[in-house]
């Protein structure tokens, strides 16, 4: 059987969903170029930002509409 490698999973990922590069490594705090070099194999990373990228794909780090909306509402009615 063949295991696919989280690098293929994550770049995979990525263009599904139409997500930068850039927007994993804001969302995860990973250097963008070491994420970049990664992804592309030349790279490895240690086992905190293998956690954060397992975390990114599983959704952890992308918030809902309704959260989103739920938090800007909140932040309304401090203001008033």
């Amino acid at each position: 059987m063949n295991e696919l490698k989280l690098q293929e999973v994550t770049k995979k990922y990525l263009k599904e969903n139409g997500l930068s590069v850039r927007f994993m490594a804001q969302k995860t705090d990973i250097n963008r170029t070491s994420l970049q070099l990664w992804i592309n194999g030349s790279r490895n990373l240690n086992i905190q930002n293998i956690v954060k990228i397992k975390q990114f794909l599983s959704g952890s780090y992308i918030q809902s509409a309704e959260t989103i909306t739920a938090q800007m509402v909140a932040q309304s009615q401090e203001g008033a």
